[in-house]
């Protein structure tokens, strides 16, 4: 019977993950640098700008390798990611226990933890996202596992390398390493039967293996990079406070993912009967471990949701609490190992006995927490994959490929442009907040269609260090709240920005956006050159700021680019001409 369980689990999350496969528009952030890497660009967002883009070390090195196999990327990141999600619930299927004693007595009952988790709205739809959750279910899951089977002390390494491993995926568990290695550290100082010396050594074996993980990253960042954080770190503010909004994000994420409401009960469970079975245990060892365990292990997860909080969570629901889930799904099980009091063993036993009714109510509370509805937008927090694409499946099941999408395809037509003009620095930004550049686009689909040679500054400063650092003018919506004005813009030297300037920006209009990099070679291949130039002429007369302002930064007057223009009446403009209308096509 407990294979038959396994199987409709095995099942119900295959089609969980499947029915929300999707490529996500961070993951395709993560694959341009990827695909960069793979035509020897650098492991970057921009060739040319060593900025560090990701934020899941781990993760991108091991689609570099697989992208080296010659596999599509975008393909594999989402079936790699469910792949591996798939493999961290496996493992929640083995039977609970502890260092100290035999597994729990009861055979079916905990897979109900595996269910709730297949079914969360959150872990269906950023498993199948091409993104790091799929990875970090897994390493989590066998963190925990050793914890289970092992105490931290006795197995040092392994602990450091898990620990290591987590922050190279997720960098915010940085505080979750911090965390456990400084419950590893008081574990040791109890360990009485080993001498100084063995704990000295078990303390290095500990922190060497965290330093040759994280810390090989980290040197190479700083060699690389020059930086010592992600350029991520800065963009989304850093260790700015905003409480409320992080408040909302949990209620949001308590609210609609109801499958975690059992997995929290059980947790809550746990720590009360730890509590409860306190007076009855009569050797003060045992109770001190089960105290120490329970400090350590739910410390954990309030302490990375209290981050969180503070952070203020993010606009994509779900996505910054599930490692928490994770761990407490994990945390779940250890009711199953506990002394329980005779009702609640005897009424456990009674449903652990009628396996054919236990997996019944299992599938019926997976399924309806997998149809239950989560709202597509709840003030500034949303359902990703709702807007991203629900609003075009018409384009292709499950948008697996960032060119089914009309960022996507923004991206290809940009691509095409550049190459047919075979225009070096091709160089945009999609600023929507202050400068107005581009129509809306973000920075992963139109950046992995567009290709390296098209270069996007974005305005929330993922790909830019400079813009990434500038000062939060508004808090509204955590990790997007940066923006940059026109003179920045221009400082970049970007081919398309309003100015602004109304009438400037009529004369110098494509069906790409308004032209303010005044290069003569970029002017040259314009449809009706020499016609914008004569109004930009008549149009200085009466007084523009956006000619003065273009004037100065390119040190060019529009007199001396009309003087040019007879020169551009050649057969190879004439074709560069036709790029702007047959790049669109």
């Amino acid at each position: 019977m407990r294979s038959l369980i396994i199987s409709v689990l095995l099942v119900l999350s295959l089609y969980g993950l499947a029915s929300q496969a999707w490529l996500a528009e961070d993951a395709a952030i993560t694959l341009r640098a990827v695909e960069n890497l793979y035509e020897t660009r650098g492991p970057v967002y921009n060739p040319g700008e060593q900025t560090e883009v990701y934020t899941h070390p781990l993760w991108f090195s091991i689609l570099v390798i697989f992208r080296g196999m010659g596999l599509d990327s975008s393909i594999t990141a989402v079936v790699l990611g469910s792949f591996l999600a798939l493999l961290g619930l496996m493992l929640l299927v083995k039977s609970p226990s502890r260092p100290e004693s035999t597994p729990t007595p009861f055979k079916y009952l905990h897979l109900i933890i595996p269910f709730m988790l297949a079914a969360h709205p959150g872990f269906r739809q950023f498993g199948a996202s091409g993104m790091e959750l799929g990875l970090l279910t897994l390493v989590l899951g066998l963190f925990y596992l050793m914890l289970e089977q092992n105490r931290p002390a006795e197995r040092p390494g392994l602990l450091g390398l898990y620990l290591g491993l987590l922050y190279l995926i997720r960098p915010e568990l940085g505080l979750f390493a911090v965390w456990y290695g400084f419950f590893f550290l008081w574990e040791l100082i109890r360990q009485k039967h080993l001498g100084k010396r063995q704990r000295i050594v078990r303390a290095i074996r500990a922190a060497m293996s965290i330093l040759l993980v994280a810390g090989s990253w980290h040197l190479f960042r700083y060699l690389y990079y020059g930086e010592l954080f992600p350029n991520t770190y800065y963009a989304k503010a850093g260790l700015d406070s905003y409480w409320l909004q992080g408040a909302k994000y949990l209620f949001h994420a308590v609210a609609f993912g109801p499958t975690a409401w059992i997995i929290i009960l059980l947790v809550a469970a746990y720590s009360y009967l730890t509590y409860y079975n306190s007076p009855t245990i009569q050797d003060p060892a045992e109770k001190s471990t089960d105290w120490f365990r329970l400090l350590r292990d739910i410390g954990a997860p309030i302490l990375m949701t209290a981050y969180v909080i503070r952070l203020g969570g993010d606009f994509m629901a779900f996505r910054f609490l599930l490692p928490e889930l994770i761990m407490l799904a994990w945390l779940a099980r250890r009711i199953f190992t506990i002394p329980l009091p005779a009702r609640w063993n005897g009424w456990l036993s009674r449903w652990d006995s009628r396996p054919a009714g236990t997996l019944a109510a299992f599938v019926i509370i997976c399924v309806i927490g997998m149809f239950l509805p989560v709202p597509a937008a709840y003030g500034y927090i949303a359902s990703e994959r709702f807007h991203f694409v629900r609003k075009f499946e018409s384009q292709g099941p499950g948008l697996l490929n960032a060119r089914n999408h009309p960022w996507g395809q923004r991206g290809l037509e940009l691509s095409r442009l550049q190459s047919c003009l075979n225009y070096r620095t091709f160089r945009i930004a999609n600023s929507q907040a202050e400068a107005t550049c581009m129509e809306g686009m973000g920075l992963g689909y139109v950046g992995l269609s567009a290709g390296p040679e098209v270069e996007i500054i974005d305005e929330q400063g993922i790909s830019d260090s400079y813009v990434a650092r500038l000062p939060i003018l508004l808090r509204f919506r955590p990790g997007h709240e940066h923006s940059i004005g026109t003179l920045e813009v221009l400082a970049k030297n970007v081919i398309f920005c309003e100015t602004g300037d109304r009438r400037y920006d009529e004369i110098m209009s494509t069906d790409f956006g308004t032209v303010v990099r005044w290069d003569p070679d970029l002017l040259a291949t314009l449809p009706d050159a020499e016609n914008r130039l004569k109004e930009l002429a008549a149009y200085k007369k009466e007084g523009s700021p956006a000619i003065e302002m273009l004037e100065k930064r390119y040190n060019i007057t529009v007199e001396e680019l009309q003087s040019r223009s007879p020169l551009w009446n050649d057969r190879r403009m004439e074709e560069k001409r036709n790029c702007w209308k047959s790049s669109e096509s």
